[in-house]
């Protein structure tokens, strides 16, 4: 993927930050997304990284939803004390944009054209 995405021109042009801090929580929190973003018609999709954690929707000039703590860490081993979260989700810019192209010989490559901005969420869950 180019490596334009996630330059902080980009960013600043839809959002304020890129990075969502939950704090100390714990592990049956479900924790709550809101991300203000400045032209939510600017949006194609969001992805998320790890699936059944992260659920995410445009919703007015925003982006929200919930992460599942529990989903997000799975089963610590036993003894631990403390679990960092690190998830992240990718908001997918330009409907009008596919993601992947034809390269001259007929294979599938990402389009450099098509940009995504990758929002990291961090949090350390107390058990």
């Amino acid at each position: 993927m180019p490596a334009i995405n996630n330059s902080k021109e980009l960013l600043s042009n839809y959002i304020d930050n890129d990075v969502i801090k939950f704090g100390d929580v714990k592990k049956d929190d479900v924790l709550n997304i809101n991300l203000p973003f400045t032209d939510t018609s600017a949006i194609h999709y969001i992805t998320h990284g790890c699936g059944p954690c992260t659920k995410t929707k445009v919703e007015g000039d925003k982006i929200t939803g919930t992460l599942t703590v529990s989903k997000a860490i799975g089963t610590p081993a036993e003894g631990t004390v403390n679990v960092p979260i690190n998830r992240t989700f990718n908001i997918f810019l330009d409907p009008n944009e596919s993601e992947f192209i034809s390269d001259d010989n007929g294979t599938r490559i990402a389009n450099p054209k098509k940009y995504w901005i990758t929002v990291t969420m961090l949090g350390n869950v107390i058990l």
